[in-house]
């Protein structure tokens, strides 16, 4: 049995399997959801909770998230 990749949320920082949390990219100067999770580019992890997609799209760190 193959072992599933573990991330952590950007928001709240739990340790969940990847395919458990949203992807999230920096293409063309903004932020873009990576359904399939294959895009180019740094991508950073996000719960699927309310709360925390909603805090993570608010915050203002897109340089340190995404290494700009």
């Amino acid at each position: 049995m193959k072992k599933k990749p573990i991330r952590t949320c950007c928001y709240c920082r739990k340790k969940m399997i990847k395919d458990e949390l949203n992807r999230f990219v920096w293409a063309d100067g903004e932020i873009q959801i990576d359904v399939g999770q294959k895009m180019q580019g740094r991508g950073a992890y996000c719960c699927v909770r309310k709360e925390c997609t909603e805090g993570f799209l608010r915050q203002k760190k897109w340089g340190r998230i995404f290494r700009l």
